[in-house]
């Protein structure tokens, strides 16, 4: 098992769910783009249509277990906090 690390950087960009598809089998998601130190990083909130607390241009630090998917790094459902 990987273990999980602490990050911390700002965020660049937050992408919302769409609407569920025609079979209506679309889970929704969150996407949070994060610039850290390391480079970029997208936290993915599975299950979520909002996360209220997070906006563009907020700093925030998030424990992880990174994974690489297509070529993006990415960690999902991590515990974070806004700084």
């Amino acid at each position: 098992m990987a273990t999980p690390v602490w990050v911390t950087g700002d965020i660049i960009a937050i992408t919302y769910p769409g609407a569920p598809g025609g079979n209506g089998a679309h889970t929704p998601e969150v996407r949070i783009a994060v610039e850290t130190t390391a480079g970029l990083l997208t936290l993915i909130f599975q299950g979520r249509r909002t996360i209220d607390c997070v906006r563009v241009g907020d700093r925030i630090r998030a424990r992880v277990v990174p994974l690489r998917r297509r070529g993006v790094l990415v960690a999902y459902n991590p515990e974070y906090t806004v700084l």
